[in-house]
């Protein structure tokens, strides 16, 4: 049991309360008059999912290995983040299925934040807005690939451009 805690509620209000853990999990949380003289130096806040991330602590997502993943997702707990959506760049098919590949070994393995899914950026973004990803390996819209990724690893955001030819379906 934790004393002395502040944390947001349904309604979005900060509350003085305690907060009893079963193991690693929050059990019940519940409001509570403060004491006097009570410290609370205690924020007990959602864990933060983060959608949308390449890479963090010398290491990317696209970089094949379990161990730039499980050093990832430690290094995303360590700041509250709680589950997070690798984020590939624009590569040839080869790099994505192994990148995947990657991935689905370590989903459900992780040393600290979970893998929810993959967002999956590119290949098939507009060559005139591409920003960071890199235009030789740009391409049409290609479903047979998209099924072949998907039957080494569940892609849970397709970052596409609606004019790239063959995107709609």
């Amino acid at each position: 049991m934790i004393r002395h805690v502040r944390y947001i509620n349904a309604a979005f209000e900060t509350v003085r309360g305690t907060m009893v853990t079963e193991g690693e999990r929050i059990a019940a949380l519940s409001a509570s008059q403060p004491n006097a003289g009570a410290e609370e130096d205690l924020l007990c806040l959602p864990g933060f999912i983060d959608i949308h991330t390449h890479g963090g602590a010398g290491a990317d997502a696209c970089d094949k290995t379990e161990d730039a993943l499980q050093t990832l997702s430690m290094y995303y707990a360590k700041h509250g983040v709680t589950s997070w959506c690798p984020t590939t760049m624009t590569l040839p098919q080869d790099d994505l299925e192994a990148v995947f590949a990657a991935i689905e070994r370590v989903k459900g393995k992780e040393s600290g934040a979970y893998i929810q899914g993959i967002n999956m950026e590119g290949p098939y973004v507009s060559r005139e807005k591409c920003g960071a990803q890199n235009p030789a390996f740009l391409r049409p819209a290609d479903e047979q690939e998209v099924r072949e990724l998907l039957a080494i690893s569940r892609i849970k955001l397709l970052d596409t451009a609606p004019e790239v030819h063959g995107a709609l379906p």
